[in-house]
């Protein structure tokens, strides 16, 4: 009787810090800053879809990620980019710096993210410590550039941000925080990933 009591009390307990955790955190926080008690009683990819707002109910949770990237998602509009596995469960996420201004990237100059999905086609150093290239522009981008009359612009990657570049968003890179994280993504990252970024 005293061990039923005491299995029901740690569970009341931690439903508690859960929903505690659930109201206090922040759903732009980086991960590996994360304070918030619920934290600590839940599986880090349901932790995260529940504070983001449900990534994909495809996603699996509740479960070791195999390491292995399969692919790419970048959220624009929330700033935050996710390795995904060939199980799709979520290996890692990283809040982002993005375009300066809104929409898919049409013209060189522009500042904006491109949109749709693209392949990593290079990994190289950088001042950016590393930088994994997109093979943007594809056909389409180039297409869309002729018919507004303008060029479409290159070099377009994802890399760290440093100190000169704006603290506010990319000129139509995706950016991570620290030179560790894209350190990280290097090791985790093959050349010929898919990355699919959406608005």
């Amino acid at each position: 009787m005293k061990n039923i009591k005491l299995t029901i009390g740690i569970c009341l307990w931690a439903i508690l810090w859960f929903m505690v955790g659930l109201s206090t955190s922040k759903g732009d926080m980086m991960i590996d800053s994360i304070t918030s008690p619920a934290y600590h009683f839940m599986p880090q990819n349901l932790y995260h879809n529940t504070i983001y707002g449900n990534t994909s109910s495809k996603y699996t949770i509740n479960k070791t990620c195999s390491q292995r990237v399969d692919r790419i998602e970048v959220y624009k509009r929330d700033k935050r980019m996710i390795l995904i596995d060939d199980t799709d469960c979520v290996v890692k996420e990283y809040k982002v710096r993005v375009g300066l201004n809104k929409g898919p990237k049409h013209c060189d100059g522009d500042k904006k993210t491109p949109e749709g999905t693209y392949y990593i086609t290079e990994k190289r150093d950088s001042k950016y410590y590393k930088f994994l290239a997109l093979n943007y522009p594809n056909n389409n981008d180039i297409a869309n550039a002729k018919r507004l009359g303008c060029k479409p612009g290159d070099s377009i990657g994802i890399h760290a941000w440093i100190k000169g570049l704006p603290k506010e968003g990319s000129l139509g890179c995706i950016t991570v925080w620290t030179k560790d994280e894209i350190l990280e993504i290097n090791r985790l990252v093959k050349v010929g990933t898919k990355v699919i970024i959406n608005d």
